[in-house]
Parts: C-alpha cells; structure tokens; sequence
C-alpha cells in the first residue's frame, strides 16, 4: 500500500510547508520504506512469477515519485493511490485463486495490518505527530511486501511441477 491522504489536519500549516502531506524529513522515511517493494519484485522475477512482479514494481515507481515531494493536491499523489488500489485488488484476486490457503491467508492478514497501519497514520495525524504517522505509513510498505512475497511463495506452490521436482512435502488428509 502507498500513499497516505491524512485529511487536512495540517491545513494551518500549509502556506509554511507548500502544501506537503509531510515535511521532506519525515516523507523521506517513507520514500526509504517503499524500496521493500523492490525487494518484492525482484522475489517475483526469481520465483519465475512475472505477473506478480508487476504490482510491487509499479508501486516502487509511484511511491517512490510520490514521496520525494509529497504535495497533497498533485497528479503524482492520485496515479499512487491508483496503482495501490489497483495493485492491491488483482492481488487479492491472485490471493483468492491460490491452492495453498496458508499463503493466501498471510497475504490477506498482511493486507489487513496494512489497513490499520493506513488508520494509524491518520490518527498520529490528527494528533500532530507527524513522524510517528510517517512511521506508520512506512510500516504499511513493509507490511505490504511481506504479504506480496507471501502472495509470491503461495503463487508458486500452486504451479504443478513434475514429479521428482515438487517444491514441497505432499500433505496426507
């Protein structure tokens, strides 16, 4: 997940900050913490899962454009909320198909403390933390990976291999 809208509690503060969600120092932590989404594409590329690389890949890229100067009203702000959404609803379509629900499950309690981490930000926010919102935004992209990667794993062990190259124990019911 990316970008943070954190409503406009901050709005006095706008004519001092050029109307920055967050002061550079603290957007900074976030534009670090959305490198895990190059780590996530790059375990798609190795697992041989192309179409999952895609998501993480294209979130770095918004995320990262995003970050490195955080205005709230910018076309830079809506094509990263637009590539989370979009990412995130055919990621959950691929954690829905997945054989191995252990996996899917992970990705889906992923998503869910991604959710939270999002509601966090909003609250430390309105609380006028803004390094501890930055914080919790990070943590989403942290969050976020481990739960594509987890995607990744599932994703791969659903693909029918040969026998003698099967990529885990079979299961006795």
């Amino acid at each position: 997940m990316s970008s943070m809208s954190y409503c406009n509690h901050n709005h006095h503060n706008h004519k001092h900050n050029n109307g920055l969600v967050l002061s550079h120092s603290d957007a900074s932590i976030i534009w670090w913490a959305a490198w895990g989404s190059f780590v996530a594409s790059m375990h798609a590329v190795h697992l041989q899962q192309s179409d999952l690389a895609v998501v993480p890949a294209c979130v770095l890229i918004t995320s990262l454009n995003y970050w490195r100067n955080p205005i709230r009203n910018s076309w830079r702000r809506s094509i990263d909320i637009g590539t989370v959404v979009i990412g995130c609803t055919y990621n959950s379509a691929c954690a829905f198909s997945i054989k191995d629900s252990h996996y899917g499950k992970i990705y889906f309690n992923c998503t869910a403390a991604s959710f939270i981490f999002y509601a966090l930000g909003h609250l430390f926010m309105a609380l006028n933390m803004p390094r501890t919102a930055a914080y919790a935004h990070a943590s989403i992209h942290v969050v976020a990976n481990a739960g594509n990667i987890a995607l990744q794993r599932g994703s791969i062990a659903s693909v029918p291999v040969p026998n003698g190259f099967a990529n885990r124990e079979t299961r006795h019911v």
